[in-house]
């Protein structure tokens, strides 16, 4: 599904998704409302499993393995998005996710892994890093499989 929205507004959009009247809407107006739901959810909220992978791979709570996964699409991610994304929570009174970040970025650097930050824009990892990342999540889901198939 297509969206006109970019990732980096979707905390915006959370806060601007419409409210409808179920007893009146028509099919039509559900299943579009339905649609721009599902885009919401999948633009804010990484894949459940890479979160998984993340947390056995590096030991993250699941707040600092959802920052990674989002980190792991190649985007500059922002101190807001990552607040809703990870903590749910758009307050900015909070020094909640730099505590996240610097043990995302300390468990990163065991893994060889640079966290970038760009002052009032946001962090990124590489291309480099990411293809880094992914490797190791595979050969620890070779390993895993391995190990599952190994035991009686």
């Amino acid at each position: 599904m297509t969206s006109p929205h970019p990732p980096e507004r979707a905390s915006a959009t959370l806060r601007a998704i419409p409210r409808i009247d179920l007893d009146t809407a028509s099919r039509e107006k559900l299943v579009a409302h339905i649609e721009h739901l599902e885009w919401v959810v999948a633009a804010v909220y990484p894949d459940g499993p890479v979160i998984e992978a993340l947390r056995r791979l590096a030991h993250f709570t699941k707040a600092e393995a959802v920052i990674v996964a989002a980190l792991m699409k190649g985007r500059y991610c922002s101190q807001d998005y990552l607040r809703v994304l990870a903590l749910r929570d758009d307050t900015s009174e909070s020094n909640v996710l730099q505590v996240h970040l610097v043990r995302v970025r300390r468990n990163l650097r065991a893994l060889g892994v640079t966290l970038e930050c760009a002052r009032r824009i946001g962090w990124r990892l590489s291309d480099a890093d990411i293809e880094h990342l992914h490797s190791l999540l595979s050969e620890r889901a070779a390993r895993d499989a391995h190990a599952s198939l190994a035991s009686p």
